[in-house]
């Protein structure tokens, strides 16, 4: 007897899985946590699958991005290889149940990832030190008859946890599952959800991995957050995740949004194709009657104003100050910049140092000055003579507060918990959102508005400052119009062939020689435009406009697609799998990313 390992530990890339013998006496099923030899360790690994014998005609090693070599093919052919013994049962039971087993699979493939890295995203970190009720015999009542039907909710962040607990009154036996609990919880509770316990699992992002044997439901929370979609390999985005295991479970797939991303609403909503899920974003999301206002910032600048803040909303902040009101003022920048204005052209941006001249005429007739949470407050501070709490991400901040008179903040009082709501909300800069890089900007500034909506109190005032007043953006966002906003995305993408009209691959080159870094990435990129692979556009190379340590040069794929549902993508990157596999390990590949830059 034979299984395939997934070895927990740090590896080449090439290999997915290595292939042990099963001791006689030992009885070994999928799923389960095991100790095997590898080189001087025995470090864990989970059993993917068990096999009588090994097919040498078929044999190949799980992998995504290399070749088995033909010399190590020639050695097992001729019964060169001696494979080693599975050392250890470490625990009685499967730690993965069958669908998991089968979405792990699943992922390596699809994300074009280690199957290490896609088993150690999916599942807790294991306790160095098992309690002996877990490895001496414990039996875990994993099985479908007699477990619990689990419905599982997710989140943005842990912040809010509590806040949708309170929704489910109904969950009687509940469990967490988040990256905030220790290792021992975490896994006590893996263990808990896997015996079919528990009716109801609330967590963030790595909970749509929760080892339930009964799934019946997944409901996800503000779906459009980034938070969903992970920032280390194998990158995977929790909606596509959450479709995958769908297929797998039969569960049902429930969103509940304010502000959807364009290829959820066109997946659920605006497709005749599927309606295997629900997107809840006019039923359970809070609608209050606002008042909003858009300023114009070029007319302020015309006027002789050249704070950061417009008149209106000073006048705002002062009555506001004077009633005992509330105001969070909102900006979306956490390092300083400076913000141009033109006043040849009325052209606007933002710049880490002063230009020469204005980018779009060439005047030299420009104001240039600084933006950030210190230099507002020393204007708010001129207004009402109190000093502003500054809101950031920082040790001085906790997620559970209560709003001050004045809060000056950044993107991250979104995901904290406040006992309170506000009278008077501004963004300060919208343009710093509108215009970033890369073609979900418009999505981000949508929901920022309705963010910051909700913190308001009903018939509450927001002020939204822009030099773009006409945008048709900034217009939908600010009277609740999600539908024409949707509309005029769509059609947008569609001349252009962005998501959901194709799906993107990026592939990024990196290295602290930013020649080398560049030349590598240009030569892939000749490499990949040479297969002229039918209904794909390579796009780039272009260097990574964040400050980072080192330089990063990325290549985009665009296939195109006939509809955005899950097979159509699983289809388009199986395609896609010779141009992809050969790239070197030490460029990134991200399927699906959530930005472009």
């Amino acid at each position: 007897m034979y299984a395939k390992v997934v070895v927990l530990t740090y590896q080449p890339p090439e290999p997915g899985y290595f292939t042990y013998k099963i001791p006689p006496e030992m009885k070994i099923k999928p799923g389960q946590l095991v100790k095997v030899p590898f080189g001087k360790r025995e470090p864990l690994g989970i059993v993917l699958t068990t096999r009588n014998g090994l097919d040498r005609r078929r044999l190949t090693v799980w992998s995504t991005r290399s070749r088995l070599n033909h010399k190590i093919l020639n050695q097992v052919q001729n019964d060169e290889i001696n494979y080693k013994n599975i050392s250890e049962i470490v625990l009685p039971d499967p730690l993965l149940p069958p669908h998991l087993i089968d979405l792990l699979k699943w992922m390596a493939s699809y994300y074009q990832a280690p199957l290490v890295n896609c088993l150690e995203a999916m599942m807790p970190e294991i306790p160095k030190r098992l309690s002996p009720e877990y490895g001496q015999g414990r039996t875990l009542r994993s099985s479908l008859q007699g477990s619990t039907s689990s419905t599982l909710v997710l989140v943005p962040t842990i912040n809010r946890l509590a806040e949708i607990m309170a929704k489910y009154p109904q969950a009687k036996n509940p469990v967490q599952f988040h990256n905030q609990l220790k290792t021992s919880e975490k896994f006590a509770n893996w263990l808990a959800i896997l015996s079919g316990q528990a009716d109801y699992i609330f967590g963030s992002r790595s909970a749509i991995f929760a080892p339930t044997p009964n799934l019946k439901k997944i409901i996800i929370y503000d779906e459009h957050d980034g938070a969903y979609k992970d920032e280390r390999s194998p990158y995977y985005d929790t909606l596509t995740v959450a479709q995958k295991i769908a297929q797998f479970t039969v569960a049902k797939i429930e969103i509940i949004d304010s502000a959807p991303r364009i290829t959820t609403y066109f997946q659920y909503e605006d497709s005749p194709r599927t309606k295997s899920a629900h997107i809840k974003w006019l039923e359970d999301c809070p609608r209050w009657v606002h008042r909003t206002f858009i300023v114009g910032m070029a007319q302020e600048r015309q006027m002789g104003n050249f704070t950061h803040l417009s008149g209106l909303l000073e006048d705002f902040i002062r009555r506001n100050y004077k009633k005992g009101g509330k105001t969070l003022l909102f900006l979306n920048k956490k390092a300083e910049s400076g913000q141009f204005y033109c006043k040849n052209c009325t052209y606007q941006g933002y710049f880490n140092a002063k230009p020469f001249s204005c980018p779009k005429c060439k005047s030299r007739n420009f104001n240039f000055y600084t933006t950030n949470l210190f230099t507002l407050a020393n204007e708010v501070k001129k207004l009402v003579d109190i000093t502003p709490k500054l809101i950031a991400e920082d040790k001085t901040f906790r997620p559970h507060f209560s709003p001050s008179l004045v809060d000056i903040t950044t993107s991250y009082i979104f995901y904290a918990q406040t006992f309170a709501k506000y009278q008077l909300a501004a963004h300060i800069a919208a343009d710093t959102t509108l215009n970033r890089t890369g073609y979900t900007a418009p999505e981000i500034f949508y929901s920022e508005i309705q963010s910051l909506k909700n913190l308001l109190i009903e018939k509450g005032v927001l002020v939204i400052q822009t030099y773009d007043p006409n945008n048709p953006v900034v217009k939908a966002a600010s009277s609740d119009n999600y539908k024409a906003f949707y509309e005029n995305e769509l059609s947008g993408r569609k001349q252009l062939k962005y998501p959901p009209y194709a799906i993107f691959v990026k592939i990024t080159g990196h290295g602290k020689d930013k020649e080398k870094a560049l030349r590598d990435t240009k030569n892939l990129t000749e490499n990949i435009k040479r297969l002229n692979y039918d209904g794909l556009t390579v796009l780039g190379p272009s260097e990574s406009r964040a400050s980072r340590s080192e330089a990063r040069f990325s290549i985009i794929l665009k296939k195109e697609l006939k509809n955005y549902s899950l097979q159509a993508r699983e289809k388009a990157l199986t395609e896609l799998h010779d141009v992809i596999s050969p790239v070197k390990k030490d460029f990134q590949v991200i399927v699906e990313p959530g930005d472009l830059d």
